[in-house]
């Protein structure tokens, strides 16, 4: 039997010199790194209330934190991708640039703004990916990915001899280049596209075409 000796260990482990650490509990063995274990052991028991303490002031803080809180989860995108362009936005289009002709929403129905403002001064037709998306139940005139390198020569073949003057979208921001040269390819006159201020950024993958297609007006709002 091992007894534990006040000059021996206790300097090295003070905490066992405390009340209540009764000789039965010493008994095991007088070898240092069981005592260690010892010691350890008796220290969480310790500090157990002082930890408790520190989570019901976290908790209690908290409660009453006012600044901004991370977002729990991200905001559920649209189906496809699908936000249309605005009336804010056509009104705005209207100011900087003239249009006439036939023009082609090629990611709109004919519910959105852009057909319904331009109605009375221009040919409208509409093109979406899905009949179903268009507002007021209304099918737009033809329903082609506008995504794919062919977008030009589909179009053409659904509506023989009606090639636009203008294309006017609100295109999916994700992948939104292929939809620019989608547009490119099938307007007669020209282009002009909803977009994030940053795909003008010279991203790896259109810093080049970025620099060979640079736009001719942008309209910031």
């Amino acid at each position: 039997m091992g007894f534990y000796r006040r000059g021996r260990h206790g300097r090295k482990f003070p905490s066992l010199n405390a009340e209540g650490s009764g000789m039965y509990r010493l008994v095991l063995c007088n070898r240092p790194d069981c005592l260690l274990q010892l010691y350890i052991k008796q220290l969480r028991e310790k500090n157990k209330p002082r930890t408790k303490l520190r989570a019901q002031q976290l908790a209690r803080h908290g409660a009453k934190w006012t600044g901004i809180p991370e977002p729990r989860k991200h905001i559920k995108r649209r189906c496809l991708d699908r936000y249309c362009t605005s009336p804010e936005a056509v009104e705005a289009l209207l100011g900087a640039v003239e249009l006439e002709g036939c023009v082609l929403d090629m990611c709109g129905g004919p519910g959105d703004a852009i057909a319904t403002r331009l109605g009375a001064t221009c040919k409208v037709v509409t093109n979406d990916i899905s009949t179903r998306l268009s507002p007021g139940g209304l099918p737009p005139d033809t329903n082609l990915d506008a995504s794919l390198a062919s977008f030009a020569v589909d179009f053409l073949l659904a509506k023989p001899g009606q090639r636009p003057d203008w294309v006017l979208t609100s295109p999916p921001y994700k992948g939104a280049l292929e939809y620019v040269k989608s547009a490119l390819s099938l307007a007669a006159k020209g282009v002009a596209l909803k977009l994030p201020l940053s795909f003008l950024e010279p991203c790896a993958d259109r810093g080049g075409w970025l620099q060979a297609n640079p736009p001719a007006v942008c309209v910031f709002f």
